[in-house]
């Protein structure tokens, strides 16, 4: 029921961004409800369309911003994530290549990946902090390179046609 007080969204308290703080838009507590609550991010989460693993959705937010995400509903957070991860994908897709891990790129007019091996590189471990999307953090240990090496082709992953490259 549309509230006479109410000034956005036509009166749809499930679209309009303060919902996300428990209150309509003449700051009233918004009464509590016997479905389970949905928050802000799930929201998001149901209107996404990207890939939703857990180290792209805290990096797609990070592009969206803290300030843009705030003024959003979860529905259209939801959407801009969805078109910040399509731009990626598609600008990724006009590169012609693909980096497909630390030592792997895919090349679109090839056909084919090329792999190197890095040697006489030299890394360290070291325990770092993280921040996950959920805004907690957690200790993770990664190895940093120390020291450059050089870059060996590989050659149908045998040791003897390898060659160095430039």
């Amino acid at each position: 029921m549309k509230k006479t007080y109410c000034t956005r969204n036509n009166g749809d308290c499930s679209t309009c961004n303060l919902v996300n703080y428990g209150l309509d838009c003449a700051n009233n507590p918004l009464p509590q409800t016997s479905h389970k609550v949905v928050s802000k991010f799930d929201r998001a989460m149901a209107a996404y369309t990207g890939f939703k693993g857990g180290q792209t959705i805290a990096h797609v937010q990070k592009l969206v911003g803290k300030e843009l995400a705030d003024r959003l509903t979860g529905h259209d957070l939801g959407l801009v994530m969805s078109a910040v991860d399509r731009a990626f994908h598609e600008g990724k897709a006009s590169a012609g290549a693909e980096m497909i891990d630390s030592n792997c790129v895919w090349v679109n007019g090839l056909d084919k990946a090329i792999e190197w091996n890095e040697v006489g590189a030299e890394y360290k471990r070291v325990d770092i902090i993280e921040t996950l999307h959920s805004g907690a953090t957690c200790k993770v240990n990664k190895a940093i390179k120390i020291k450059d090496g050089k870059l060996v082709l590989k050659w149908s992953g045998e040791p003897e046609n390898e060659k160095e490259a430039d």
